[in-house]
């Protein structure tokens, strides 16, 4: 009987039955399956991120809501962390950083107010001043674009407009002032002659403004800006404390 020489794989005929076998062998047959990988034990829940892992980047990334949830969360793992949260949000603010958190936008009135909750007095009050000085920097300077008479020519679409609408209102600035100063420990702190004389400053602002543009003074809260009575607590304590009253107008 001849030998089967006809590959059943591609019908190609070859001269011999070993030759055939070494075709399929090279051509046909299935390659050996590969050894299964050992599995890689399952990463704790525990284990720390890469040491390459840049942590910066990815903050600077997120949003201030997702910042929000990081923070609890983290919270919620380690409540020991609420110590160390209240350390920094309590650190002393100088004048210079919170002048950069108002330029910011991250200076209003509800960081005051955060301040104050937490026991941070002194913050608060410097806050609430650089919030009140960069204020009255704005309204003087749209004040002197607008014109004695407030007819000078592009103030509408001015740069000092748009710098006084940025900022809180003078009427939400002077309620928050009424609100700080109602607490005794805060008006101690803030019986000073600078935080004086910068409430004669706003005070004289807002009612220049008010014959000009006094839409720029009140803000969501409706509070029309009236200093007058956070002045007089103030004036008052100080006599109080110094036995002589405060100079009435801002040193610039």
């Amino acid at each position: 009987m001849a030998e089967e020489t006809l590959c059943p794989d591609c019908q190609t005929h070859f001269g011999s039955a070993a030759t055939l076998a070494r075709h399929r062998a090279a051509f046909h047959s299935p390659p050996p399956a590969a050894p299964a990988a050992a599995p890689s034990p399952p990463r704790s829940p525990a284990s720390p991120p890469s040491s390459s892992l840049e942590i910066a980047p990815l903050l600077a990334v997120l949003s201030d809501e997702q910042k929000d949830v990081l923070l609890l969360r983290a919270l919620q793992r380690a409540p020991e962390l609420a110590d160390v949260l209240l350390e920094l949000a309590a650190a002393p603010l100088t004048a210079e950083a919170a002048a950069e958190r108002v330029a910011r936008g991250g200076g209003g009135a509800a960081a005051v107010r955060s301040f104050v909750e937490i026991g941070a007095l002194p913050n608060g009050v410097c806050l609430a001043t650089a919030l009140t000085e960069a204020v009255v920097d704005a309204l003087e300077e749209l004040l002197q674009r607008m014109g004695a008479g407030g007819d000078a020519e592009g103030w509408e679409q001015s740069a000092e407009l748009r710098a006084v609408e940025a900022l809180p209102a003078a009427g939400t600035l002077s309620g928050l002032w009424g609100e700080l100063l109602s607490k005794g420990e805060v008006l101690a702190l803030a019986a000073s002659e600078e935080i004086h004389s910068l409430l004669v400053s706003a005070e004289a602002a807002s009612s220049a403004a008010r014959k000009l543009v006094p839409a720029v003074l009140i803000g969501d809260d409706g509070l029309v800006p009236d200093f007058g009575a956070s002045v007089a607590l103030l004036e008052g304590a100080s006599e109080e404390m110094a036995g002589q009253p405060q100079g009435k107008r801002r040193k610039k």
